[in-house]
């Protein structure tokens, strides 16, 4: 069966919460997991179950749960597919009815959300009722049939922001319940000219907790969550694939699709977007996390290909950041070390120490 060149295969990355050790890499039907067990790495193969109209099993989003107990994954063939990473056993796939384009648990850990090309967000819990039967999937929330394409849970655990195809972002209210429903709406962002492919929140010097937005129209947008007001804006030139969030929520780190070139974002105390470009040595960077040691962590290759997948690392030193390592396999990693060839350059090279490859940050 021919892959959909619409939406073409990519590698997506998820980092454990605590084992800064511990990282996920999907790539079309298979998740590799690279462990403190050293070289080895863990081959989790998906369940073969298929939806009934023949859809492949491609990953299109992948996370762990707060506490690191769980990694969930979705995608193409219309299951959500829920691991126990104490020993990668899959405990449940649970069906969809279209397409799962983004997961995500809930602050407490306790329910997954997933978002479909339908326009709806579902949810269902991580554990089995009392008779160790797992629930169905419920609706949580819907975009009225406009396709979803990400979904994100606050800092301050009671928002969840999802984007869509018709340019929007939808900021809406945790329940304590999600099983009954999510009804209360905080806000729409409306701003972006093109579809809206990913978001992020993003915590500066203030405390106060906003929004950034990508997609379509190259332009990132930052919104106060509370009444949808777009705060400001800056152009990257390139449509934006996805956007993460450094664990301590002060910087974002904006992929921009079909290149091998990353924008750290960070929000300064005028509420100004301050960018900052870096280029890595991936043919063209598809996937990001961050763990909590202050790393930033990268994935790509050949987008549409299932060969040439290489996964690069930044580490977080004060305002600047040093290359760790780049390489093709997830077990070599180990072996890299600072000394390696540097795997980014920067688009400001008035500002690059190329001694020490280090990149400061400056104002747009």
């Amino acid at each position: 069966m021919e892959r959909d060149t619409r939406d073409p295969l990519r590698a997506v990355i998820a980092l454990h919460p605590t084992k800064s050790e511990c990282i996920a890499v999907a790539l079309g039907d298979q998740i590799r997991v690279r462990e403190s067990s050293g070289v080895q790495t863990v081959q989790v193969k998906q369940d073969s179950k298929a939806a009934a109209d023949g859809a492949q099993t491609i990953i299109r989003s992948m996370v762990f749960s707060p506490d690191g107990a769980y990694l969930a994954a979705g995608g193409d063939d219309k299951m959500l597919y829920l691991y126990k990473t104490d020993d990668w056993h899959m405990i449940h796939a649970f069906p969809s009815k279209k397409k799962i384009s983004s997961v995500s648990f809930s602050p407490s850990g306790e329910h997954i959300f997933a978002a479909t090309k339908y326009g709806d967000v579902l949810v269902a819990p991580v554990l089995p009722d009392g008779n160790g039967s797992f629930s169905e999937m419920a609706l949580l929330m819907g975009h009225f049939c406009s396709i979803i394409t990400c979904i994100k849970v606050s800092r301050n655990n009671m928002w969840l922001a999802s984007c869509d195809r018709e340019g929007k972002v939808r900021v809406t209210v945790i329940p304590s319940d999600p099983m009954q429903g999510a009804y209360e709406i905080v806000s729409f962002c409306l701003g972006h000219e093109k579809f809206v492919s990913t978001c992020a929140f993003i915590v500066p010097e203030s405390g106060k907790e906003l929004i950034l937005s990508g997609g379509g129209d190259g332009f990132i947008k930052l919104w106060n969550p509370v009444d949808g007001h777009e705060m400001d804006s800056v152009d990257l030139g390139k449509p934006v694939l996805t956007l993460t969030s450094s664990v301590t929520q002060d910087l974002v780190f904006a992929v921009l699709d079909g290149s091998n070139e990353v924008s750290v974002l960070s929000v300064d105390d005028k509420n100004k977007i301050v960018r900052d470009s870096v280029l890595l040595e991936i043919p063209v960077v598809t996937g990001a996390d961050a763990t909590a040691q202050g790393q930033a962590w990268f994935v790509g290759g050949p987008v549409g290909s299932e060969s040439g997948l290489r996964v690069a690392c930044m580490q977080r030193s004060g305002n600047t950041w040093e290359h760790v390592a780049t390489h093709d396999s997830l077990s070599k990693l180990e072996n890299c070390s600072k000394d390696d060839t540097p795997l980014f350059h920067s688009y400001l090279p008035e500002n690059l120490d190329k001694k020490r490859c280090k990149v400061t940050t400056q104002a747009m």
